[in-house]
């Protein structure tokens, strides 16, 4: 349930527009990564609004731009 309200009380949206506007901040890139991971896993809605709210390009992005980074790429 708790899960459920970081989507609709637009924490998703937060967490997406912090890792584009700060794509070289690598701590806020592997907690904002884990905590989709988190989000998604656990609601099918979340995994829905992440991907239409461009999350697959932001993460490809950031795994893109840090390819030796192992907490970027197993986030």
């Amino acid at each position: 349930q708790n899960v459920r309200l970081i989507g609709t009380e637009g924490g998703i949206t937060a967490i997406l527009t912090a890792l584009a506007s700060h794509p070289d901040d690598l701590i806020l890139q592997k907690e904002g990564y884990r905590t989709l991971a988190v989000v998604a896993r656990q609601d099918k809605i979340n995994r829905a609004q992440i991907e239409s709210d461009g999350g697959l390009e932001i993460v490809t992005n950031a795994m893109r731009s840090h390819p030796t980074d192992a907490g970027i790429q197993t986030a």
